[in-house]
């Protein structure tokens, strides 16, 4: 059990111990990764084919889903149409 000095806003603080110190960093690491692949399900999700306001109007009906599924197929990345064109304009 190594003691050591923690710190908090670049000066010395309470002691703790290097087990407690490496722990809050291994589930800081652990959250981050949860939080980026909860975040790609948004980031896959493409507005593509909605046009400026989500109406998809002057647009062929299929390209957002040709757009979706050429970029998916060029890159091996699970990129999707929108379901919804309205809220994704909003969001994105």
């Amino acid at each position: 059990q190594v003691i050591k000095i923690g710190r908090t806003h670049l000066a010395d603080a309470t002691p703790l111990r290097l087990g407690q110190e490496i722990g809050g960093l291994a589930r800081q690491l652990a959250l981050s990764v949860d939080r980026a692949e909860r975040a790609l399900e948004a980031v896959l999700e493409l507005p593509a084919g909605g046009t400026a306001v989500g109406s998809g109007i002057n647009t062929h009906p299929e390209f957002g889903a040709r757009v979706a599924a050429d970029l998916a197929s060029q890159t091996d990345i699970g990129f999707v149409e929108a379901a919804d064109h309205f809220e994704a304009n909003a969001q994105r």
